[in-house]
Formats: structure tokens, C-alpha cells, sequence
């Protein structure tokens, strides 16, 4: 394999016509001019090869970090000095993967958002709560963890005529993403983003009273109950007896909203339409630790950085239920 070079004056060109276009251009075509510009000062080649060869990927990375600063200003503020010299491999794998356009766009939305949190609740007290955990992402799944939460605060931010509140601290201690204030309520919201490793037909529905039969999944509901409940006890990170809602992010290869409904509900509920779900006691929202959580959402973020919202359920057991004013506004974000 010849070993690959870079030209400096050439970057350099194609970097200046590349942010030319960031002025002039919408963000589609910004995207390919970016992507056509990487390739061909080959950097997508050289980071899929550098790991073999500390030198060209020094050099790369040191290269890849100058773009970055330069299309995503707001975005790469909040890394630290360490992760500014060398670039996280949770950016580069988000970058890269066999569609650079879509990471490029969605970075692009990112950098939107990051400046309008910025704006919003002020640029020291936003890197306050995310230079540490953005500074040392090592996967593309973490980083898009905190984007996917970031997104999703600036979006409820709308709701909320005061500023919001990052990460509130309730009385033990733990704390959600961020307090808003919306129809004179202050609602308390927690994004959590979860994925499905698994692909369709190797799964089953429900527990059953037997063995699991050999290379079947256990159900998802049971995975997401347990993420929910035991990973991350949600339940304990709003102050008690508030208003709230936990908004879930769910990539799936099959039925998000029954997943979920089913989890939330008991295992009767992955078969259920409609509006009114029965509450059985093996759904979370039976457990009387949930009593604290008012209710939760199913959505999606789309390229554009747009919520996308599938399903809102409320808790029926919850101490403190969520208006249907509050809900009205949440429906609004619907893209």
C-alpha cells in the first residue's frame, strides 16, 4: 500500500472553499462538498488505516481536529485541550461510518443546537455540565447518547419562557437533563437513549414458564425494563413529587412502541392498541418506586434534528400526573 500524503496548500484551498460553501449553501450540499473534501485529501482512508500506523494517524487526526474546529466552532468548545489535540474515537467513528454524509449532516444539527443552548443557558454553565463526558467519548453509541440528549434539551428549551435548568440536583443527590418551566409548571425531563443489538425472528415476546429455547432472545421488554429499572433507576433521578417525564430513544430492528408499552405495562400490553392500556403488575409503571415518574415518551430526533414523536403514556399510579396543558405543549414539538 503506497503510503499517504497530504498537501498542505491543498488542504488548505479545499478547507477555504469548504467553509465558503458553509456561508452560501444549504446544509445538503454543504454536506457533500465536506464529504468530497475529505476524500480527497484521503482522510477517510488514512483513519480507517491509521490504527496500524501511529505516524499517518497522528498526522490525520491532527488534521481531521482542524475541519472539526472549523464547520463545528460551538461543538468542539466543549472538548477539553486533551480531546482538542486528539479527537475522541467516538467522533472519528461517528464521522466515518459507511455513510459520512449522515454524520457530517447530523454534527451539522448538533453544532445548531450546542450554539442555541449557548444562547439560551449560557456557554460556561452548558460546558460546565458536558465538557467531561463529551471530552472522553470512545464510542459512536456514547456520542450519540449525549447528542441525542443534548438535542432533546434544546428542543423542550422552546416550551420554557425562563431559562432551563441543566441537570438538577433532586434531594439525594441525582439529577436529570434539565428543569424547564412550561404552562407555569416546572417539568423535570430525562432522555434516555437505548439500543437493539439484536435482529428480528431470534426473540421471543414474553417470558415464558420453561427454558429459553437455544439461540433465542430473551424478550426486549425485559431489556429494557432492566435498563430502565436496575441500570439506570430513572425513578430516582427526579426530585420527589414532581412533574416529569422520561423521554425514550429507541433504535430498534423491530416494534419500538410495543417494546416499550409492554415494558411500561406488563407483558399483556405488546398485544394492545389504543389509547387506554391496562396496568398489570409486571410493568414498571406498577412498581411503587415509578410513582415518582409522571409519565413517558417514545420519539425519534431526525436528520434535521426535529423530535419525532410515536407515543406518550401517562403513569396511571403517578404521584403527581402530568397536566394536559404540559402534554398539549409537548405534543407541539412534534415535527
Amino acid at each position: 500500500m503506497s503510503p499517504i500524503t497530504i498537501d498542505d496548500d491543498k488542504l488548505k484551498a479545499l478547507l477555504k472553499q469548504a467553509l465558503v460553501e458553509l456561508l452560501q449553501e444549504e446544509n445538503e450540499l454543504l454536506c457533500d462538498a465536506i464529504c468530497e473534501t475529505i476524500e480527497d485529501v484521503g482522510l477517510i482512508h488514512a483513519i480507517k488505516e491509521g490504527s496500524a500506523s501511529p505516524v499517518v494517524g497522528k498526522r490525520v487526526n491532527g488534521r481531521l481536529g482542524t475541519l472539526f474546529s472549523l464547520l463545528y466552532p460551538n461543538l468542539w468548545s466543549l472538548l477539553n485541550a486533551k480531546a482538542q489535540r486528539d479527537l475522541p474515537g467516538g467522533f472519528r467513528e461517528f464521522i466515518f461510518p459507511d455513510d459520512a454524509v449522515t454524520g457530517l449532516s447530523f454534527l451539522g444539527v448538533a453544532e445548531e443546537k450546542v450554539t442555541s443552548l449557548f444562547k439560551r443557558i449560557g456557554k460556561r454553565r452548558v460546558s460546565d455540565c458536558y465538557t467531561r463526558d463529551i471530552s472522553g467519548v470512545d464510542s459512536k453509541k456514547r456520542l450519540s447518547e449525549l447528542l441525542c440528549e443534548m438535542l432533546l434539551i434544546a428542543e423542550v428549551s422552546k416550551l420554557s419562557p425562563v431559562k432551563p435548568q441543566l441537570r438538577p440536583k433532586n434531594e439525594n443527590g441525582r439529577e436529570c437533563d434539565v428543569k424547564v418551566k412550561v404552562c407555569g409548571v416546572d417539568l423535570y425531563v430525562e432522555c434516555k437513549r437505548l439500543e437493539d443489538p439484536g435482529p428480528p425472528g431470534c426473540r421471543s415476546i414474553a417470558k415464558s414458564g420453561g427454558p429459553k429455547p437455544a439461540k433465542v432472545a430473551r424478550p426486549r421488554s425485559m431489556d429494557i425494563r432492566s435498563k430502565l429499572d436496575h441500570d439506570a433507576r430513572v425513578y430516582g433521578q427526579f426530585p420527589h413529587g414532581t412533574v416529569n417525564i422520561v423521554f425514550l430513544f429507541h433504535r430498534s430492528w423491530a416494534e419500538s412502541v410495543r417494546y416499550i408499552r409492554q415494558a411500561l405495562f406488563g407483558d399483556h400490553a405488546f398485544f394492545e392498541d389504543g389509547d387506554e392500556v391496562q396496568l398489570r403488575n409486571d410493568g414498571l409503571f406498577a412498581a411503587k418506586e415509578w410513582t415518582n415518574v409522571s409519565g413517558c415518551v417514545y420519539g425519534t430526533i431526525d436528520i434535521h434534528g426535529k423530535l419525532v414523536l410515536y407515543a406518550l403514556w401517562d403513569n396511571p399510579r403517578a404521584m403527581i400526573a402530568v397536566p394536559e396543558s404540559v402534554w398539549t405543549k409537548i405534543k407541539q414539538l412534534n415535527a
